[in-house]
């Protein structure tokens, strides 16, 4: 077993946990279709791309959806800051504008702080350069460092 270090690492890990994920499963064709990560020490940027699925009414994004996206990136990114598996505990959403479907956006998660178990997380999404959602919050580290088998 060897330490998780990277989103590669990350993902790889959290590949087996649910392929049907809602945020994040490979397999599920109505799920969120992240574009990529790009991961540094402290921080992550991803982009998403919503689909007519994805609507929750009026050709707009559901806004649960982009609080499912904000989520993902943050809880990610405080994983593979801490290199221990995070869950949420509390993720507040400040809505700026409406997303029209189909639209591509940009997230961006950043480690606040950390304090014990507890991590805090901020972070954005970006349509056309605009911020049309901020998010803010708290993760709670599950358990010891994330591993995965050697291959």
């Amino acid at each position: 077993m060897r330490r998780v270090s990277t989103f590669e690492d990350l993902a790889a890990t959290y590949a087996a946990h649910n392929p049907l994920c809602a945020a994040c499963g490979a397999d599920n064709p109505y799920g969120l279709a992240f574009v990529g990560h790009h991961p540094t020490t402290d921080t992550m940027a991803a982009t998403v791309r919503f689909e007519s699925h994805h609507e929750g009414g009026n050709g707009l994004v559901h806004g649960g959806l982009i609080a499912t996206a904000l989520d993902e990136v943050l809880g990610r990114c405080a994983c593979v800051a801490t290199g221990v598996h995070a869950v949420t505990a509390r993720l507040e959403i400040d809505y700026r504008a409406a997303v029209a479907t189909p639209s591509e956006c940009e997230l961006t998660g950043r480690l606040e702080r950390v304090d014990g178990k507890k991590v805090w997380m901020t972070g954005s999404m970006t349509h056309a350069g605009e911020v049309v959602a901020q998010a803010h919050g708290l993760w709670i580290s599950t358990g010891p460092a994330l591993t995965r088998p050697e291959p």
